[in-house]
């Protein structure tokens, strides 16, 4: 409604920061599931005796897909603790290119945008990360190792964007749009005669339709 998929129905929204989350719209609508919990791609097993998860599980995508994986992979080859910050800054100043850690973690965020792509086949998507937006090169060899991971007709007809805004942006929408929902009448209220009869002004959006 207010960013860079305004107007669009089909698309999804990846994280890859601290953790991995993932959003899809479809047919104009969120894919929620069941309780609300779909689209948890952070938490599918990509390595069976991988790192403990925050989930309580080894080897979750988020724990070798994200800006925070990147961090850590960087502090163990350097001995000390190393934030994403300096990580980031440590690869501009091009001491990481070629290493294991920045390797392992193309590799790796290239398998999370496949399986979004193989999955759920989305028109647009656009993917949020510190590391992926740090160069051009390392965004460009993501698409090059997630092309070779995907199913061919859904790779070339999928637009695979950076995304511009943040998460504080996506906060604000989500309460403008809750708000919306909660109070704003339908239009069946306004214009009863064009829909065969309406549900009481007032009464929530969510629970109308």
């Amino acid at each position: 409604m207010y960013g860079a998929a305004r107007g669009l129905d089909n698309f999804a929204m990846l994280d890859v920061s601290t953790g991995l989350g993932l959003g899809v719209v479809s047919a104009g609508r969120p894919v929620t599931g069941n309780n609300g919990l779909a689209g948890e791609l952070g938490h599918i097993t990509v390595d069976a005796r991988g790192l403990l998860c925050g989930c309580g599980n080894r080897g979750c995508l988020e724990t070798v897909a994200t800006d925070s994986a990147f961090a850590r992979r960087v502090s163990e080859t350097t001995g000390r603790q190393v934030e994403v910050a300096e990580a980031l800054e440590l690869l501009q100043r091009g001491q990481l290119l070629g290493s294991d850690a920045l390797e392992r973690t193309i590799e790796y965020l290239a398998i999370a945008i496949a399986a979004v792509i193989n999955v759920f086949n989305p028109a647009t998507l656009f993917v949020h990360g510190k590391l992926l937006g740090a160069d051009s090169m390392i965004f460009g060899r993501v698409l090059d190792e997630a092309k070779k991971r995907s199913l061919g007709v859904s790779f070339e007809d999928c637009r695979i964007l950076l995304a511009e805004g943040n998460k504080r942006v996506g906060a604000i929408a989500g309460v403008i749009q809750s708000l919306a929902e909660a109070w704003a009448p339908s239009w069946a209220d306004l214009h009863p005669g064009k829909s065969g009869g309406g549900a009481p002004i007032g009464k929530p959006l969510s629970k109308q339709f």
